[in-house]
């Protein structure tokens, strides 16, 4: 069994089909100008920060200290997938806690200039248990989920996979 990672945790919220082919090692379009973008922004947030930390299996954007409490961030090139963003760190807070070590959560959107602090609660970790259960059904099936049209389909570089 594949282990499930925060990228796998994204995908899920934002696209089961696009979970579908991460975890069985099909390439995204590398030429596609959203994943750039992504990569610069990312590069070009933060300077002053160190930045990506891997942890046991998770790679984590920025992890600091403040006031003796340990924060960890998640940078996203905008909101538009808020909801995949936010899950993808709770993971990482859940995963953390699971290794005991507590922390706080911080969604960085830098241009934009926001970002949404988060703090892991049970409901949370329901969540993220049952999410976990149902990316391994989805990971197992032969076939990818079916395709679905929502606004995160035009900046996916695998559009061509479903709609070409």
């Amino acid at each position: 069994m594949q282990r499930i990672n925060g990228t796998m945790i994204a995908s899920y919220y934002a696209c089961k089909r696009e979970l579908w082919y991460m975890a069985h090692q099909i390439t995204p379009d590398q030429d596609n100008p959203f994943l750039d973008l992504g990569r610069l922004v990312e590069e070009e947030s933060y300077q002053e920060e160190k930045k990506k930390f891997l942890i046991g299996d998770v790679l984590i954007d920025i992890v600091r200290s403040e006031e003796g409490k340990l924060i960890v961030g998640e940078i996203k090139k905008s909101s538009r997938s808020k909801r995949s963003g936010i899950m993808q760190l709770y993971f990482y807070l859940w995963y953390l806690k699971e290794r005991g070590v507590k922390a706080r959560g911080e969604v960085l959107f830098p241009r934009e200039k926001r970002k949404i602090p988060l703090v892991l609660n049970r409901a949370i970790e329901e969540e993220l248990k049952r999410a976990m259960r149902e990316i391994e059904l989805i990971i197992a099936q032969e076939v990818p989920p079916r395709r679905e049209k929502i606004p995160l389909c035009t900046p996916c570089a695998f559009r061509d996979f479903c709609f070409a």
